[in-house]
């Protein structure tokens, strides 16, 4: 018995591996999934691409190259093609930036401090402490501790301005 491979097309591909999620308006993936959380499909020819990239390609056209595929509504699943914009590195950037989902401060995985410690190690700063000894009891190094008082990092963090010093 010859088995026939029925071929659909990837606007139908795309409907048939998504759900509508009713209170965002969401098309959510249900195919496989990137370990990032982007939705893993193929545009062919077995050219593997992230599912909102083809959602893209199947109802709003040819993605030019260096574009980025952009969700309106950040959610990395979601293939609804009304949520999907071009931008360019920068702008999926600013957006990642404007919305607060950049790693900053304790979401960088190797930050060793955190957002609570920051005014402590400011008002030491300003006291006049050496950034050698707050680095050593905050477990960090002196250039560390030479970035937060002349604002290089961790200027997120409100607190009194320090002194140019």
């Amino acid at each position: 018995m010859k088995r026939t491979c029925i071929r659909t097309s990837l606007e139908d591909r795309i409907r048939y591996y998504s759900m509508p999620d009713m209170t965002r308006g969401c098309w959510l993936w249900s195919g496989n999934l990137f370990p990032n959380g982007y939705g893993m499909t193929t545009l062919g020819k077995g050219q593997v691409t992230t599912a909102h990239r083809a959602s893209f390609v199947a109802f709003k056209g040819e993605i030019p190259e260096g574009m980025y595929v952009c969700h309106s509504c950040d959610n990395k699943s979601c293939v609804n093609p009304d949520h999907l914009f071009l931008g360019k590195p920068a702008d999926n950037s600013a957006d990642m930036v404007a919305k607060g989902r950049s790693a900053i401060g304790s979401r960088q995985g190797s930050a060793k401090l955190t957002e609570t410690a920051i005014p402590e190690i400011k008002r030491r700063i300003l006291v006049g402490e050496m950034d050698h000894t707050i680095g050593k009891d905050f477990g960090v190094c002196a250039g560390t501790i030479n970035h937060i008082r002349h604002g290089r990092s961790w200027r997120h963090v409100a607190n009194a301005a320090l002194s140019s010093q």
